[in-house]
């Protein structure tokens, strides 16, 4: 079974685009595309095998993408698994998530692509070494 990166954003042009940006840089992963905080949360709790990553936008129906990683970044069972926030509010929110809530790293949008691959590639080798 592939390794899997789950992505969630509630705008269908920037989850397409992603989708599109995940599998021309790193096609040997599998992609799953969330509409929604709470359909993420859903899967989260469904199965967690082959997840390596989690990216996720924060302002979405349902549960925001910062409470999905209070609520699980830190559990044990996640510890194989990094958490990125893509979002376009206030840095200060990134900052604390990653300082005191156990993201790897957030991303402001517009983040350049170049960005977001160099940091899923780095939460990817990080995570494969925990």
């Amino acid at each position: 079974m592939a390794d899997k990166i789950l992505y969630a954003d509630d705008k269908e042009s920037l989850r397409d685009f992603l989708g599109t940006l995940l599998e021309m840089s790193f096609p040997e992963l599998d992609r799953e595309a969330f509409k929604d905080g709470s359909s993420l949360e859903k899967r989260l709790n469904e199965s967690l095998e082959g997840v390596r990553l989690v990216i996720t936008d924060n302002d979405m129906p349902g549960i925001k993408g910062s409470e999905i990683i209070i609520a699980y970044a830190e559990k044990p069972e996640f510890k194989n698994i990094s958490f990125i926030l893509h979002y376009g509010g206030d840095p200060s929110l990134g900052e604390e998530l990653v300082n005191k809530h156990g993201a790897f790293a957030y991303l402001k949008k517009p983040a350049q692509i170049e960005d977001i691959t160099a940091t899923i590639e780095k939460a990817l080798n990080s995570n494969s070494t925990k």
